[in-house]
């Protein structure tokens, strides 16, 4: 197994060994002893792979031959995503108010990320240029960013 199956299993273990002591199953010290399994230790590379240039281009050019607003759309997905490194829960929860597309912070993205912690992220060359299209497209009603 890998570490983190590995320790879920652990954990999984750890809860119903607990369970069994509250329901007065186990004593304490078998509760103490059978419990006090050490974590697994060890890493793994990260699943999935990075896009080559390529790649990105030619989801751009899909996306610039799709008339429809879609298209721009799913461009500006890209932008955000790729051009300045979102996740895919950040460009989700992504609202208009969180973008700055002029201005001295142009292409600042006001991000809510892992823990509901802000930070900022930036979109800039044609990342920027790509979320003003989708922008031109999407209009300024207030709401959620990718419609």
């Amino acid at each position: 197994y890998k570490p983190t199956t590995a320790n879920k299993v652990l954990a999984a273990l750890r809860g119903t060994l607990k369970a069994a002591w509250r329901l007065e199953l186990v004593d304490a010290e078998t509760y103490h002893r059978a419990a006090d399994v050490v974590a697994v230790r060890g890493s793994s590379a990260p699943a999935g792979r990075e896009l080559t240039p390529g790649e990105i281009r030619a989801l751009l050019d899909a996306c610039g031959a799709d008339p429809s607003p879609a298209g721009v759309r799913d461009a500006a997905i890209l932008a955000l995503l790729y051009g300045a490194g979102l996740r895919r829960a950040e460009g989700v929860r992504l609202d208009l108010a969180h973008l700055e597309p002029e201005g001295a912070n142009a292409g600042r993205i006001t991000v809510h990320g892992k823990g509901n912690k802000a930070a900022f992220a930036y979109a800039r060359g044609n990342s920027l240029l790509v979320l003003r299209a989708w922008l031109l497209r999407r209009g300024d009603a207030p709401g959620a960013l990718l419609l």
